[in-house]
């Protein structure tokens, strides 16, 4: 069987979990625990993918993101922007960080870090192993352009997503990026993006044009390869893979009667047992 990670970056994936939750809720009036939704994507996933090991990757708190002593303003959003589904997550992050050690799962947060910047370091270790992200995150979208043992699986559109052909994090450094609220050179899209980024030299004359100060920002809060901490990182990503792990059914169970996690304990078999060969 070929050596093959799987990435889970995981609040994306309870992002998805929240979301099916209250569709489930709005459509029976009553949902599981958003727990049996999360770890039944991951089984899902982990059908399609079949990997040797299961990676999972936690953000730390947005408020203390390194990127935010250079900028800020990063990942700052209106309040309308999007449902505030903080409390959701906070109660999910909690019982599956204690459900997962008994999976067969190796975790991995680290102070000030993003899952974007763990993944990518792992990515780096582990390089030319295999490695599959599961996200919808397009700043990951980077780590296949730098790594050719990386593919990224869309777990929205079920699909493995192309490689893309220009740097998506230069892409992103110049025209901008409106989820990260990271702002590009003014009047600069993807069209006209797209035609400064053909060759370094357009770049560099745009640059000399109107100024190098944003790329030089932008580049550092995009470009996961730049990474001031990338060293220890790595050196962090090295020690949690040399980890044993266990699958402790008996655990597992008192964590599910623990919290309450219905559903679960009638769909072992698809569920659960599909992690206890993983390595």
């Amino acid at each position: 069987m070929t050596d093959t990670a799987m990435f889970v970056d995981v609040r994306n994936a309870m992002y998805r979990a929240v979301y099916a939750q209250k569709q489930n809720l709005a459509k029976r009036k009553s949902a599981y625990h958003g727990v049996y939704y999360l770890l039944r994507f991951i089984a899902e996933w982990t059908e399609v993918i079949k990997p040797t090991s299961i990676h999972i990757f936690w953000d730390a708190p947005r408020s203390e993101v390194w990127r935010r002593k250079l900028y800020s303003e990063y990942k700052a959003r209106p309040n309308s922007y999007y449902m505030d589904i903080s409390k959701d997550l906070a109660e999910i992050s909690v019982v599956a960080e204690e459900l997962f050690q008994y999976l067969n799962f190796r975790q991995y947060s680290r102070k000030a870090m993003e899952a974007d910047d763990l993944i990518y370091a792992a990515a780096a270790v582990r390089h030319p192993g295999r490695n599959v992200i599961v996200s919808t995150d397009s700043d990951l979208t980077q780590i296949p352009f730098y790594f050719n043992s990386c593919v990224i699986y869309n777990p929205q559109e079920k699909v493995f997503a192309e490689t893309p052909a220009r740097n998506p994090a230069l892409e992103k450094a110049v025209i901008g990026d409106k989820s990260d609220n990271i702002k590009g050179y003014q009047g600069i899209g993807p069209k006209k993006g797209g035609v400064i980024l053909e060759s370094y030299g357009r770049l560099s004359e745009f640059c000399a044009e109107r100024g190098w100060d944003s790329l030089r920002l932008n580049l550092l809060l995009t470009d996961l390869s730049l990474n001031p901490k990338l060293y220890n990182n790595k050196v962090y990503a090295m020690k949690v893979l040399g980890q044993d792990v266990a699958f402790d059914k008996s655990q597992i169970i008192e964590v599910i009667r623990k919290h309450k996690i219905t559903g679960i304990e009638t769909n072992f078999s698809e569920m659960i047992y599909p992690f206890q060969s993983l390595v």
